[in-house]
């Protein structure tokens, strides 16, 4: 019988009763019933594309199956209409996410893999994406919550403190200067850990402001409200000697490198 909406229903020629999601041989053909008794017709089991390369996969009733299947040893996904998910992410049951090789509908396994435009993401042993700090084949690296890699970028620790990731490899840098263009200097420490603050690096005092730029041509504060200035070259700090600081107040910076601003 043909529903309003287009569909077609099968009743019981007995009971009357509508049948529902339960297979039925009609005239040689097979047709599958849905939770709603909606009919349709079955298909072979196996494979099939309905084109654009749209694959689905029916099983031994002829039902198209969804979710995370494995088929020839495949770990293959389709979605909640069947389609097989090719180049794309899938949202698993406990949060993580997958992805699925455009051309074999895979799952990515243990590899690195790219979505385009420099996008990098690494999925582990299981097949999940991975997110935050990281240690890959000996390289210490980091991933966004969304699983993209850091790269060119800084990246917030579990301890409050930043690590920047070199643009090219996403290598962690460690115990070395480095910079982020328009003459913006930072200084990463043994652990990774960007630097803030008063620091001695190779014999040098230098400065690192609360975002862990280096201070240079400017002064910075110290506790007992003296002023300390750091040069616009070198980022040492000034000792035993007048400078004129950017205010343009003249400033003398004594053996510990302190100035006193004159009221």
């Amino acid at each position: 019988m043909n529903n309003p909406d287009g569909t077609t229903s099968y009743y019981d020629t007995i009971t009357g009763v509508k049948l529902v999601d339960t297979s039925l041989v009609v005239d040689g053909q097979t047709f599958n019933i849905d939770a709603k008794g909606v009919v349709t017709k079955a298909h072979t089991p196996g494979f099939y594309t309905t084109g654009d390369n749209n694959w689905f996969y029916a099983d031994s009733r002829g039902r198209n199956v969804t979710g995370a299947q494995v088929i020839n040893g495949q770990h293959l996904y389709f979605d909640a209409n069947g389609r097989q998910v090719k180049g794309g992410f899938v949202t698993n049951t406990d949060g993580s996410r997958s992805f699925y090789h455009w051309n074999t509908g895979d799952k990515m396994v243990s590899t690195f893999f790219t979505t385009g435009h420099d996008k990098w993401y690494y999925a582990d042993d299981k097949g999940n994406v991975v997110t935050g700090a990281q240690v890959i084949n000996g390289q210490k690296l980091f991933f966004g919550t969304d699983g993209k890699q850091v790269k060119g970028g800084f990246a917030t620790n579990a301890n409050g403190t930043r690590s920047y990731y070199h643009g090219a490899t996403g290598d962690k840098l460690v115990s070395t200067f480095f910079t982020t263009g328009d003459n913006n200097w930072y200084y990463a420490d043994a652990k990774g850990e960007v630097v803030v603050g008063e620091q001695t690096i190779n014999g040098q005092h230098l400065y690192f402001d609360q975002t862990g730029r280096q201070v240079k041509g400017a002064t910075a504060s110290n506790p007992d409200g003296s002023i300390s200035y750091y040069d616009v070259h070198t980022g040492d700090k000034a000792v035993n000697r007048w400078i004129k600081i950017p205010s343009g107040q003249w400033v003398y910076f004594n053996s510990e490198g302190k100035g006193y601003m004159s009221n």
